[in-house]
Parts: structure tokens; sequence; C-alpha cells
């Protein structure tokens, strides 16, 4: 495989600076393209300043986004699933998700209490409440319509923490 100098020079500088070598860079972002990149597009999703939904968030009323995300999960989430990742499940719900929040750039913890399968999530998304609370609707919706036991999120303007019990079994979409 060949690469373009400027491009190699550049790939290896930031291998450098990750300390990792250019062949684990290389396989790094092969990685990301197939795991997201090349199906992203499909899946519905664009590139998009997080100012501008920020804005667009707070004019819209918190009742509103709730109907808003809720149509939207029944029209929309069970079609990205399957063009993302080939099935319609929690499993496939999940590593969209991690894979989503990876892209996006935005800080994460996770913890996954496996004896009780609860997923835990405290994302720093730097918006504002209502961008925090369209965020935290959607995935509440999606992982319900999943059949998850319970999803309960809160809010602050910057930041999500986002609570996923999903029980014993893991089912298909439910609409």
């Amino acid at each position: 495989m060949r690469v373009d100098y400027e491009i190699m020079k550049v790939l290896k500088q930031k291998a450098k600076k990750r300390n990792v070598s250019i062949n684990v860079m290389a396989n790094q972002i092969f990685r990301e393209y197939v795991d997201w990149h090349m199906q992203a597009v499909a899946g519905g999703f664009i590139y998009f300043k997080k100012s501008l939904l920020a804005a667009l968030a707070d004019k819209v009323d918190e009742k509103d986004i709730v109907q808003m995300i809720s149509e939207h999960a029944e029209n929309e989430e069970k079609q990205t699933l399957y063009m993302l990742r080939r099935k319609c499940d929690i499993d496939a719900a999940l590593d969209i998700f991690h894979n989503w929040l990876r892209m996006s750039g935005f800080q994460y913890n996770d913890d996954v209490d496996a004896e009780n399968s609860i997923y835990s999530f405290i994302i720093q998304l730097g918006m504002n409440k209502k961008s925090s609370m369209l965020i935290g609707e959607l995935f509440r919706k999606v992982f319900e319509n999943l059949g998850a036991v319970r999803v309960e999120y809160e809010t602050t303007p910057a930041m999500i923490i986002l609570r996923i019990v999903l029980g014993s079994q893991k089912n298909q979409y439910h609409f």
C-alpha cells in the first residue's frame, strides 16, 4: 500500500505524539473507518457544529423535544441500527453509541455492572441543558424500545449522566 508523502508525514507526527507505532495508528484509522465513517452517512449521520445544535435545541420547548424524539425513535432508529450494524438489538445500539461518542470527540466515562446488567455513562457534551436533554431523551427512547428494563438520565448545562438497566434479556425492537 502506498501513502502520499504529506499524509504519511502527518501520521508519523501524530503517532509519535500518541506514543504508538505508525502501524498501530494506521490500524486505528482503518478500524474507525470500518466501524463508523464508512457507514455513518448511510445511517443518516452528518457532521454538525455543536454550537448550532445547542442554539436550535435552546429554541425548542422541552415537551416538544420529548415528542420529536419519540417520533424520531419510532421512525428512524431501527433503520439506523440495521444500516450501521445489520441487526437491531441492544448490543448493536451500545456499539453504535460508543462509536458515536468516540467519533464525536465527547469526553466520557462509562461503567458496566455486569452482574446487574447496568450500563452507566457520564458524557461531557459542552453544549447546554436542552441539548443534554435531547440526547438523553433520544437514548432513553432507543434503549427502551429495544427492551431495556429502565433508562434514566440526569442533565446539567454541560453534561449528561445516563443509566441503562438491561435486566436479564435483550430483546429486538418493540414498536
